[in-house]
């Protein structure tokens, strides 16, 4: 992997793949150096390798966990996608208008008003649960009651082909 790792890197430190410069590969080592170690404790990097990707600001709240192969084909492939500025507090530029205009009345908020907002936008995602669960509720009464509509019609079927076996039966003795 650090083979690959490493070709990543020389990738992107020319100018021609790294337009706007806001790409960094680089690598951390975590058993040696106490700058490493403390960046790996501030990061809380438990296995080697980790590779982590994303915005770096703000104490790394952003930085997720690559999880994917890893080869440089892979790494490639993934840092064109993925790798591009997302919209956050660090990175207005990167928001569409209607993002940005959220993200700076966030930005305008004070720590009150961003925990009001906090419990607010939790409490949709409560009342959205619960919405869709007595939706989920109804629909699985609709489909017990006709299950039990279709049972009871497959047990009348059964009933009516079992007297007509009967007749035919008994028809049958008849002609005998």
């Amino acid at each position: 992997m650090a083979s690959a790792w490493n070709e990543l890197a020389d990738y992107y430190q020319q100018p021609e793949n790294n337009k706007n410069g806001d790409i960094l590969i680089g690598s951390i080592d975590c058993t040696k150096s106490p700058a490493g170690k403390a960046l790996c404790g501030r990061f809380k990097i438990m296995g080697l390798p980790t590779i982590l990707y994303g915005d770096a600001n703000f104490g790394g709240v952003y930085l997720e966990e690559y999880r994917g192969d890893k080869s440089f084909t892979d790494f490639k492939q993934f840092a064109s996608q993925t790798l591009v500025p997302k919209c956050n507090p660090g990175s207005l530029d990167a928001c569409a208008a209607d993002e940005r205009v959220e993200m700076e009345s966030y930005i305008a908020m004070g720590y009150h008003e961003l925990d009001a907002k906090i419990k607010q936008v939790k409490q949709r995602e409560i009342d959205t649960k619960a919405f869709y669960a007595d939706q989920f509720g109804k629909l699985q009464d609709r489909y017990n009651e006709q299950l039990a509509e279709k049972t009871s019609y497959v047990s009348r079927v059964n009933d009516d082909v079992g007297m007509i076996k009967e007749v035919i039966a008994l028809k049958v003795k008849a002609d005998t």
